[in-house]
């Protein structure tokens, strides 16, 4: 599979131009070999599944050494995911799938389904349905920081992001992160953090679009 800097795919537009930009390919270890992994995953769970080194090796292929300063996690990442199983560990993970530059950021995991867990360890929560949805996200923040905010009618998120008018940005959406734009407001809903520390509301920011297209 070519590497996401080289072949974005269905990445949106925005995401294109941010990775061409912003995006560089930096050298990571992508972890013990495919015998060592199907071993390891024995030892651990008591079978090993080929099935989840083959996706590993897929993802390491499309994101592995991509670096660039990510908005979302406030903090320069890159992408290393590697399967190294321990003694205790209860579900398979991919770990540093996202990997913070510093030790005071979070990080992101992946289920073999390439489901993207962040946080740390045990205070994670599932995110987004994978990669391109986290990197869907973080170029639409970068894109978002140019553009004047804008003050909704309500504080309400639920009730406003509910109106017809409105459309969800699915490819940029996930499980915890949100976004929604008419022709002049663009909307980020975003519990994560709140979600990992087990408190608070939704973080809601608005920005003005002035009739500008956040997927064009």
């Amino acid at each position: 599979m070519p590497h996401v800097l080289d072949q974005p795919g269905s990445l949106l537009p925005v995401t294109q131009r941010f990775l061409a930009a912003a995006g560089r390919h930096v050298v990571v270890d992508l972890g013990p070999d495919d015998a060592t992994c199907l071993a390891r995953l024995a030892v651990v769970f008591g079978e090993a599944d080929p099935g989840v080194v083959t996706n590993l090796r897929r993802i390491q292929e499309r994101y592995s050494g991509l670096a660039y300063q990510s908005a979302f996690f406030s903090e320069d990442v890159f992408f290393q995911p590697v399967l190294e199983p321990d003694p205790g560990d209860t579900a398979v993970e991919f770990l540093y799938a996202v990997h913070p530059t510093t030790a005071s950021c979070a990080g992101a995991a992946l289920r073999p389904d390439g489901t993207v867990l962040v946080g740390w360890e045990d205070q994670e929560v599932a995110a987004f349905p994978s990669l391109d949805h986290l990197l869907n996200c973080d170029a639409l923040l970068a894109w978002r920081a140019g553009l004047p905010r804008a003050v909704l009618p309500t504080a309400d998120s639920s009730t406003v992001i509910s109106e017809p008018r409105f459309t969800r940005i699915d490819a940029a959406s996930g499980y915890t992160s949100e976004w929604f734009f008419d022709r002049e407001v663009l909307i980020h809903v975003c519990s994560t953090w709140n979600a990992i520390w087990a408190g608070g509301e939704s973080v809601v920011r608005t920005w003005a679009l002035d009739g500008r297209d956040p997927l064009g």
